[in-house]
């Protein structure tokens, strides 16, 4: 800052210059200021200072509150299932791995990925970094023995859930599983091959990776981990011997709840006959009241803690139906002789048939602002679609939008949209556009909740675009190359605006998400995570 002059006793800077100006010599021409104006000189040299001191500290005072808002936000996020961290323009390649299959399933847990490897007989549970691909720990599991099949080993995967509570240390439950070998199974016309796994669910701490507790599974049960323990399902006739077994042999399958406080399982629940008893057979879906059964022709809606069925849906001309639980209310989905078909079970039993033309679409991301939030693409014909909101109470449609989306996340509030039509933001309660940015790369759209990014394979690209109005941030190229995949960016620097390179992608490239992380997977040769 300039001079500045802080004047603190007015009245002894006025006599001081009284008595200056009577002792000083006159002036050669003009008349000298009276002490009068230079005390208001001074005056306003010390209020416009003190203005601009003020003005300064409250600039900064803002930006601060607004960076630390902006810190907690980006905290708060973080935490939400399906947010990348933070997106920089310089993203690069952060570390590669050859475990495609270990990475790509891995289940980030905090700072860690956690995943299963296998060398030899020998199934481990490993836990590397997120940020870096260091390893973190790595605890043997399971001896797989003669069983061990040792070709399919870069198969082995893990699914890991983090224990309800805040115990310390923070324990979470995995399950490990291994290829053991292969079935041939009844077909008409001959045989067809279906993988043989083996699986270990453990109790485990995250930070060591030290494991409490463990059941071993087999070959004939699979599990899926939960928030207090995990839920297994057993078919009635044990993979191992359906090479044996009449084509199309049907069977039942058993579903447990089964946790590590308990001996006893809290509930089973036994399928009607399924026919054709091969590969997944049933999938499973809870939330704190409903636990939802779906297998080829059927839904069992269970209560969440008795085991108890509630209600069930026969969909006889159906494959397996997907269900969706918001609330209590499930919406169960499905296909009818080729028409899309969704129903709402409500809390209090009654149902309610969404309109054949909409189907609901399940948020990539989700930050809970806004309760009970059910959206649909809704077809219009000729291959167009809109959105619009459900009332999940009983199935209303509450607002339909202009704006064509396949892809949802909901963050801070808002409902952003991607798909054909580009990406938008749309408020959530009356369906009004905030923003839209039409002619974007048609692709996968991923957020880190300030940015949101659409990866085009086809194009070669990935593109950033600000959530809060959607103009463009800057723009990659994906590359291909002795190491595998990669980035560079797709900016001309010399130039006064942007420009686009032609893209340079390999054909077996694809893109996910690892951890809180956009990763780029070459077939089945290395992983590379960008950050």
């Amino acid at each position: 800052m300039d001079d500045v002059e802080l004047v603190e006793d007015a009245e002894h800077d006025a006599e001081h210059d009284a008595e200056h100006d009577a002792a000083a010599p006159p002036a050669s021409t003009g008349s000298a200021p009276s002490a009068t104006q230079r005390h208001r000189r001074r005056t306003t040299r010390w209020a416009a200072a003190v203005a601009v001191v003020g003005l300064a500290l409250a600039v900064g005072t803002t930006q601060l509150v607004l960076d630390a808002r902006e810190r907690t936000r980006v905290a708060r996020l973080a935490d939400v299932p399906g947010v990348l961290a933070p997106l920089r323009e310089d993203l690069d390649v952060l570390w590669r791995s050859d475990e495609v299959a270990g990475i790509t399933t891995a289940t980030p847990v905090d700072d860690l990925l956690v995943l299963a490897t296998q060398d030899g007989p020998v199934l481990s549970l490993a836990a590397v970094d997120t940020g870096s691909g260091d390893p973190v720990w790595s605890v043997p599991v399971l001896d797989l023995g003669a069983d061990a099949d040792t070709s399919a080993a870069a198969d082995a995967s893990a699914r890991c859930a983090q224990d309800a509570g805040d115990d310390q240390p923070a324990t979470m439950t995995c399950v490990a599983t291994a290829t053991v070998g292969q079935v041939d199974i009844p077909m008409a016309g001959g045989t067809r091959l279906s993988p043989l796994t083996r699986s270990v669910v453990l109790h485990v701490e995250q930070t060591t990776g030290t494991v409490l507790d463990s059941v071993d599974l087999g070959t004939r049960t699979t599990a899926v981990p939960t928030a207090d323990g995990w839920t297994a399902t057993t078919p009635s006739i044990p993979p191992e011997e359906l090479g044996s077994v009449a084509e199309h042999a049907p069977c039942t399958v058993t579903v447990e709840a089964r946790t590590w406080t308990d001996a006893e399982s809290p509930w089973t629940f036994e399928t009607a006959p399924i026919e054709d008893c091969v590969g997944d057979l049933v999938s499973t879906v809870e939330d704190a009241r409903v636990f939802a059964v779906a297998w080829r022709g059927q839904v069992t809606l269970l209560d969440r803690t008795t085991g108890t069925v509630v209600d069930e849906f026969d969909l006889p001309n159906s494959p397996r139906a997907s269900v969706r639980l918001i609330d209590g209310t499930a919406a169960v989905s499905w296909f009818d002789d080729g028409s899309y078909r969704t129903t709402l079970r409500t809390v209090d039993g009654a149902r309610h048939d969404l309109p054949p033309t909409a189907q609901l679409l399940d948020p990539s991301a989700d930050d809970g602002s806004v309760p009970g939030l059910l959206i649909a693409s809704v077809s219009s014909g000729a291959g167009n679609s809109h959105l619009a909101r459900i009332d999940p109470a009983d199935g209303t449609v509450l607002w339909e939008s202009t704006v064509s989306s396949t892809q949802v996340q909901v963050l801070d509030g808002t409902l952003l949209g991607s798909g054909a039509g580009g990406l938008a933001a749309v408020d959530p309660a009356t369906g009004t556009v905030r923003w839209l940015r039409t002619g974007t790369p048609d692709g996968t759209v991923y957020t880190d909740g300030i940015l949101l990014l659409t990866v085009s394979l086809e194009a070669g690209r990935i593109d950033a675009y600000r959530v809060t109005d959607g103009e463009p941030a800057w723009s990659l190229l994906l590359t291909g190359g002795a190491d595998g995949p990669g980035v560079t960016p797709a900016v001309d620097e010399t130039a006064s605006s942007r420009t686009v390179q032609a893209p340079t992608s390999p054909d077996d490239l694809w893109v996910t998400a690892v951890g809180n992380h956009l990763a780029l997977v070459e077939s089945d040769r290395t992983v590379a995570v960008l950050g």
